[in-house]
């Protein structure tokens, strides 16, 4: 039987409204707060920024609530580009129904990023908290708990199962068929 293949797709963006940038130095971010309301597979994070020379972004997630660090990418090469998405090498991670997680990336160098104020976006079983928390360091960063204003402009990639097509189900069909007939 063939297997069913996964692709990554764009599950969630932050609504495409500017509120304002913000000047970070290196090490420095906010991140976006997030309920999962069902189980995700994430391939991918992608974060607006620009860079001001070239440097490393580590993507990240937090558990929103007690500051844990789940997952991070560790370092990752980008050129300074201009204000574009930076996104993270393909990984591998499940948000769980029920949980509150904090996402975003921190640069090794100083940058500008994105941020805006809205309400929650809700999408494929995530919806952002339309506020934020902070992150310091990076080979080793921590989350301070306090609560602040605004989104960071995020996008959050993940795998589905590609449903087969018609012509895929007709030759299983007939290839059944043909085993059974042969049997008889």
């Amino acid at each position: 039987m063939a297997s069913q293949q996964t692709f990554a797709i764009l599950l969630w963006e932050t609504a495409p409204i500017d509120f304002g940038k913000v000047v970070q130095v290196a090490f420095s971010n906010f991140v976006t707060r997030f309920d999962v309301s069902q189980n995700i597979h994430l391939t991918n994070i992608a974060q607006e920024t620009d860079l001001h020379v070239d440097g490393s972004m580590n993507f990240y997630i937090f558990n929103s609530i007690t500051g844990a660090l789940l997952f991070e990418t560790g370092g990752e090469a980008f050129i300074d580009d201009g204000r574009s998405y930076k996104k993270s090498s393909d990984f591998s991670f499940d948000l769980v129904a029920g949980n509150r997680y904090a996402i975003g990336a921190v640069a090794s160098v100083s940058a500008d990023y994105w941020l805006q104020l809205n309400d929650p976006v809700s999408s494929n079983g995530i919806t952002s908290l339309s506020t934020n928390q902070n992150v310091q360091g990076f080979d080793a960063p921590t989350l301070d708990l306090r609560i602040n204003c605004c989104d960071a402009r995020v996008q959050l990639f993940g795998s589905v199962a590609s449903v087969p097509e018609p012509t895929t189900l007709t030759l299983i069909g007939l290839a059944l068929a043909g085993l059974g007939f042969q049997k008889a």
